[in-house]
């Protein structure tokens, strides 16, 4: 098999759109977004989405990807993929028939994000993300972000502090997560 799964991963207006078009144009390969699944479900993630509908949203981006993967096409998934058990799965579905996938971190400083959350909300490019939501963004980096995400992902629209407290370790670590090394 010569099909190839590029995970995007990163806070909301970091990049990972332009980055995954980009991708898409140089592999080549084609992308498989998240946020126009949703889209197209009648679902808008920046107003917080239960985890029922993310979780249905994954399954129809994991069908997507692999139909085109068994056509041996390299395929982009622009998404935040924070939860690590999405990013797992995700690896889990590669191995499965034996393709490789590579992780793409688009760390983007808060002033730049910040900026383009405000210029969206003018130009209308995208769909907004509520300042709630961003404010919990903004406070968190790397894994941090990522673990914090995913409870708010399950908990809903939290701050940082909050999603952090509803946060269960996984099996064998303490309370906070380890900094993971570089997928």
């Amino acid at each position: 098999m010569t099909g190839r799964l590029v995970l995007l991963c990163g806070k909301s207006f970091s990049g990972k759109s332009t980055v995954a078009a980009s991708l898409a144009d140089h592999l080549p390969g084609s992308v498989v977004s998240l946020d126009a699944i949703n889209e197209e479900r009648g679902l808008h993630g920046g107003d917080g989405i239960p985890l029922s509908e993310w979780a249905r949203t994954n399954e129809l981006a994991k069908q997507q990807a692999l139909a085109r993967l068994h056509k041996d096409e390299t395929v982009i998934v622009d998404d935040t993929s924070s939860p690590r058990f999405l990013r797992d799965g995700w690896r889990s579905l590669c191995s499965s028939i034996g393709a490789p996938i590579a992780l793409v971190f688009v760390d983007t400083s808060q002033e730049v994000t910040r900026q383009r959350l405000i210029d969206n909300r003018v130009t209308r490019h995208r769909g907004d993300v509520t300042d709630e939501v961003m404010a919990a963004i903004q406070e968190l980096s790397g894994q941090t972000y990522v673990e914090a995400y995913a409870s708010s992902v399950k908990y809903g629209s939290l701050s940082a502090e909050e999603a952090k407290a509803k946060e269960l370790p996984r099996p064998g670590y303490g309370a906070t997560p380890p900094e993971l090394p570089a997928d």
